[in-house]
C-alpha cells in the first residue's frame, strides 16, 4: 500500500476503534476466539483498508479469525459506514497478524531450555 497520509492515518485509527467495538459486541462465532484489531492501513484515496487481526493462541487461531471476519466484511463495512461520516467507506480486507503468536512461541522455546542455562543467563 502507498505511504499513509495524516488523514488516512486518522481514518485508520477510527476504523480500528469502531471495528474493535463491533467485533466484540456483535459477532458471535466460536472460531473468532479472543481476537484483536492490531492495526489498520488505509490507502491515500481511502478506497481500501487492510485490517490486521491478532488472536490468542497460535497462527491457526489468527487464520480462523481472519476467515470469519472476511466472510462478514460487508456487514462490518456497513457498521463502519454507520459510525463514520465519510463520503465513501473503504473496503475492508482482513489480514492475520502473527506477532503475538510468534512471541508466545519464542517465549515458550526460551523457557523450555535446559534449567542450568536459564540460571546462568540471569
Amino acid at each position: 500500500m502507498p505511504r499513509e497520509t495524516p488523514r488516512s492515518s486518522r481514518v485508520g485509527s477510527r476504523i480500528q476503534r469502531v471495528l474493535g467495538q463491533v467485533i466484540s459486541a456483535d459477532i458471535r462465532d466460536s472460531r473468532l476466539g479472543l481476537s484483536t484489531v492490531t492495526d489498520v492501513e488505509v490507502t491515500k484515496d481511502l478506497s481500501a483498508a487492510r485490517v490486521y487481526i491478532s488472536a490468542l493462541g497460535d497462527r491457526e487461531a489468527a487464520d480462523q479469525a481472519v476467515e470469519v471476519l472476511n466472510e462478514r466484511a460487508p456487514y462490518l463495512r456497513h457498521r463502519v459506514a454507520q459510525a463514520m461520516s465519510l463520503r465513501h467507506t473503504p473496503s475492508l480486507r482482513f489480514m492475520p497478524d502473527y506477532s503475538q503468536a510468534d512471541s508466545d512461541r519464542i517465549r515458550s522455546l526460551l523457557n523450555s531450555g535446559p534449567a542450568g542455562e536459564a540460571d546462568n543467563k540471569e
